[in-house]
């Protein structure tokens, strides 16, 4: 995915040329690629609804970025992601016009801009409590998502407490969702550190374990029935400590300079 799309005209033509390049590696590679919106730490009223929507259409008919083959589909639709959406730190004045904006990808939009939509939500979204919003009008909205991907990311520290939290809320999260035909994407992470944003920060806050703190996810959302797809969390993001790339099994692999 790529994400931190913009809808602000300052920001807009670099991301769009990145999002340039993400597709023609994709298609120079033979990999899959797909659009997120992220309205995290905003005031979400009707005119950011709508200038995700025009953003939407100009990507669809200026860049066409659907019809390259390497665009993720599902369900024969294009899939996009809204990363944000009913967090207790975003404040949307109109749910009812979040509503109207999730119809209009799925069923009210012309055909060439209606997608598989999933939601970017927060961790406790069905209960919601702690960092989900509490009105009830928010399960309305979460029923009416195409997916469902909860932000895990620092939710368990250890093996053990990731057992603990599949057994008592992914575990149920999954089911509901399979009982409502929506596509349920837990997230799986390899560890985390605010160390390179921070240097007073631990480096090593909750330790990968040399790949086994992420292997205990993988192993656990693949035994479940329920479970068909993760987000996996993330590919390059160097200042949370979870980037995936680049990754040395060895001690002396690593470059003399620098902590690892």
């Amino acid at each position: 995915f790529m994400e931190g799309l913009s809808t602000s005209a300052n920001n807009r033509e670099w991301k769009t040329m990145v999002l340039r390049n993400v597709r023609n590696a994709a298609e120079a590679t033979g990999r899959l690629f797909a659009v997120s919106y992220n309205i995290a730490g905003n005031s979400i009223d009707d005119s950011v609804l709508n200038e995700l929507k025009v953003d939407w259409m100009r990507l669809v008919d200026e860049e066409r970025i659907t019809q390259s083959n390497r665009y993720i589909r599902h369900g024969g639709l294009p899939v996009l992601r809204i990363f944000g959406i009913g967090f207790k730190t975003v404040n949307v004045a109109n749910i009812g016009a979040l509503a109207e904006l999730i119809d209009w990808f799925q069923k009210s939009a012309e055909s060439k801009y209606r997608v598989f939509l999933i939601g970017g939500v927060p961790s406790r979204w069905r209960d919601r409590v702690n960092d989900a919003r509490e009105e009830p009008e928010w399960k309305g909205i979460y029923d009416a998502l195409d997916g469902i991907h909860p932000w895990h990311v620092g939710r368990w520290s250890t093996t053990a407490s990731f057992e603990t939290y599949y057994s008592n809320i992914i575990s149920l999260d999954a089911s509901y969702c399979a009982s409502k035909g929506v596509l349920y994407m837990p997230t799986m992470f390899p560890g985390f550190s605010w160390h390179n944003m921070n240097k007073d920060s631990p480096i090593n806050s909750i330790p990968r374990l040399g790949g086994n703190f992420m292997w205990a996810q993988a192993y656990r959302y693949v035994a479940d029935k329920k479970i068909n797809t993760i987000w996996m969390a993330q590919f390059d993001e160097v200042d949370e400590g979870t980037a995936i790339f680049k990754v040395a099994s060895r001690q002396s692999d690593v470059p003399v300079d620098g902590k690892w």
